[in-house]
């Protein structure tokens, strides 16, 4: 069994890798450790450009992958902005548009896959309100408010909820 990247594959690790020297190297995350936010959305935007948002959304929403194994792209992605220690919400994100294409009505995907595929919205996940994974922890509900939801419970851990929309 074989388990290298082809050779698209391979070409996005190094778009991401030479766009990460470029406009996120790591001199430039080692100044801002110190300050409230290591994100650049700028940079988060620009790549969303590349693909770093859109792996797992169809095409017909704006997604797209570069070969027919989107999560293996994405992972090409991820080994990449790993290896430079980029801050972003990449893992976050991801999933919610996944899970939005995959469980959302025609409206929701509408509505949020656009901005999110274009690096304009930050996507979060809240599972359970002790971060665990255990159902009977879950202790946030939804209910319809006006023409949107209305979230009402406690969540402990919210994934990259200081940078999300």
């Amino acid at each position: 069994m074989d388990f290298a990247f082809d050779e698209d594959q391979e070409l996005l690790r190094e778009t991401t890798r030479r766009f990460l020297d470029e406009r996120h190297p790591l001199a430039a995350l080692r100044s801002k450790l110190e300050t409230d936010s290591t994100f650049d959305r700028a940079v988060w935007k620009d790549g969303a450009e590349l693909g770093w948002t859109s792996m797992l959304v169809p095409e017909a929403y704006g997604g797209g992958s570069v070969t027919e194994q989107p999560l293996v792209d994405l992972v090409a992605i991820a080994g990449e902005l790993g290896r430079g220690l980029y801050p972003g919400p990449v893992l976050p994100t991801n999933v919610v548009a996944d899970a939005i294409a995959t469980f959302g009505d025609d409206a929701q995907k509408k509505e949020r896959l656009d901005g999110i595929v274009r690096g304009e919205c930050v996507a979060a996940w809240c599972a359970t309100g002790d971060g665990s994974a255990d159902p009977e922890a879950i202790e946030v509900e939804a209910s319809t408010s006006g023409d949107g939801l209305r979230l009402q419970g406690t969540a402990c851990y919210v994934h990259d909820a200081h940078e999300a929309d």
